[in-house]
């Protein structure tokens, strides 16, 4: 090539990220945006790490711009005015607003009716609560830990607490006494208690309409989740209980903590008063009215739902005002979690007809394609439970990829279910057998010729029929499996259990079966023994 050649020659010029256009830097930032799909709002999924997002949009103006969308995942709302303002400001705002998926509605703090109208019963209330602490913290006196404080510390604390533990058993049970100092102090928290639970009041009128509102400006946070509280979110002293040790020396502190809101569970434990469950029936109505329907509904509390679903409430507003809310559901998760299962011997029977007739409303959408019901914890092993399985005998889902119930079922009902199930939708099944037999709920399984279902889980806990025979170390044998734990992990020394290996068409024999006819075999090596597994699998 001669020289005047490479005089002409174009030079070609150098690019750098800066040149991409916005839409290709939007892609690129969004490989930080976390987990997608039907599991990215699983309870026990830790939310996405936005750290990276954090320095990105310190790098320049062009990169604030095209990555602040991606900072806020989920938004959580709790009963109070400084949350409900920051929900406000995160939904007006042009840019963050835009990458709110889920918002998770905590129903705390809750301040109770009772105690906030009755000075006696809230002393009697916060002397419990000091007492607790103070058992909490003899153990810590008589105990060396590495992180924590000498257990001198907590030990010199003790009589300072032992000492506002009996001011407030004494006015409890005499009354308010206006010339001792200690009484004042415990007036004034009260007051200030009261004044808290006013405004709670004020706010849970509108609540439902608020959080609708800011969901509709932010047209990505379609997935709701609501729960009792936010247990990650500590609001104690830090030493597990509501006061700390080095409380006492301030009373400001000492008021600060008197004032604490009541937990969800103790409300329920102790039988306080009512809490504030429409707010829930108010939400979805509210969603309803703004035509703003949900695509995730993750329901995981201790309250008691069928309250805030009464039947006479449905036949004003009608099943239909709720079906809108639900039309485009994909995910669906119901956990209720009563504190005190024996109050359920008390549970009317419409109360357990609302509660299917609304899981038959938020079922029905053809939409769905993930479908989580657990029962396990609202009903007591001693009590006969009635059969939850009905609303998934309603309607088919053309577009199901997950099926988890954990609840009382007949197998018949079972028998319906799996008959117009594809083969693809991955199955776990459990619960409470109320009639027919485990033998024929493995076989009918088995028929399905799926490698993805499974029977059973990591508590072994299957129940009813021929379990309520078996001893639990026979039950364990059988159905105990590899089951995702609380932490969404999995155990990887355990196989999967003999249940869900039969069902699947590893192992030849039913292992009821083979209980029933005494020739289950516990001598042989159940978990974490490869070559035991890799012998009886079925070719």
């Amino acid at each position: 090539m001669s020289h005047s050649d490479e005089r002409v020659r174009p030079r070609t010029r150098r690019l750098s990220i800066l040149n991409l256009p916005n839409e290709l830097l939007i892609a690129i930032f969004g490989f930080r945006k976390g987990p997608t799909g039907l599991c990215e709002l699983s309870y026990h999924e830790p939310l996405p790490d936005v750290s990276d997002i954090k320095s990105i949009r310190l790098t320049c103006r062009r990169f604030c711009e095209t990555s602040s969308h991606l900072l806020l995942h989920a938004l959580p709302v709790y009963i109070t005015r400084p949350s409900l303002a920051r929900l406000d400001e995160v939904s007006r705002h042009p840019t963050i607003s835009r990458g709110v998926r889920l918002i998770k509605l905590y129903l705390d703090p809750f301040y109770d009716s009772v105690i906030a109208r009755d000075l006696q019963a809230f002393a009697y209330d916060r002397a419990s609560s000091v007492r607790q602490a103070i058992s909490f913290w003899r153990f810590c006196s008589q105990h060396r830990f590495h992180s924590d404080p000498p257990p001198e510390f907590f030990h010199d604390a003790i009589p300072g607490a032992i000492a506002l533990a009996e001011s407030l058993e004494g006015l409890a049970r005499r009354g308010i006494n206006t010339n001792r100092a200690d009484h004042r102090l415990i007036s004034k928290a009260h007051q200030l208690y009261s004044k808290l639970h006013d405004d709670q009041m004020d706010m849970t009128a509108s609540l439902g309409r608020v959080i609708a509102s800011a969901m509709k400006r932010m047209p990505t946070a379609t997935w709701l989740r609501i729960k009792d509280q936010n247990v990650r979110d500590d609001k104690s002293s830090g030493w597990g209980y509501f006061l700390a040790p080095d409380d006492l020396n301030d009373d400001d502190l000492v008021i600060d903590r008197l004032i604490a809101p009541i937990d969800w569970l103790d409300t329920k434990q102790h039988k306080i008063s009512p809490r504030p469950l429409k707010i829930i029936r108010e939400l979805f109505l509210s969603l309803q009215q703004l035509n703003f329907p949900l695509a995730g509904l993750d329901i995981d509390t201790t309250a008691p739902v069928t309250s805030c679903l009464d039947p006479e409430h449905e036949t004003k507003y009608g099943q239909a005002a709720l079906s809108s809310t639900f039309k485009q559901l994909k995910s669906v998760k119901f956990f209720p979690i009563p504190f005190h299962p024996e109050r359920l011997r008390q549970t009317k029977a419409e109360g357990i007809a609302t509660l299917i007739s609304f899981l038959r409303t938020m079922l029905h959408t053809q939409s769905l394609q993930k479908i989580e019901l657990k029962f396990f914890m609202m009903f007591p092993t001693h009590f006969a439970p009635p059969s939850m399985a009905p609303p998934l005998l309603s309607y088919r889902w053309p577009n199901l990829k997950v099926l988890d119930f954990d609840g009382p079922f007949h197998f018949e009902e079972l028998k319906a279910i799996v008959k117009h199930l594809p083969q693809e939708v991955e199955l776990s099944w459990v619960g409470h057998l109320l009639s027919g037999s485990w033998i024929d709920v493995l076989d009918i399984l088995r028929e399905r010729k799926s490698r993805t279902q499974k029977v059973g889980d990591h508590h072994g806990s299957a129940r009813g029929q021929e379990c309520q025979e078996m001893k639990q170390e026979e039950k364990r044998f059988i159905f105990l499996g590899n089951w995702k734990h609380m932490y969404g992990q999995y155990d990887e020394c355990k196989p999967d259990s003999l249940a869900t290996r039969y069902i699947q068409g590893w192992i030849p024999t039913n292992p009821v079966r083979d209980w029933s006819l005494g020739q289950l075999d516990m001598s042989k090596p159940r978990e974490g023994d490869e070559r035991w597994i890799d012998e009886h699998l079925v070719v």
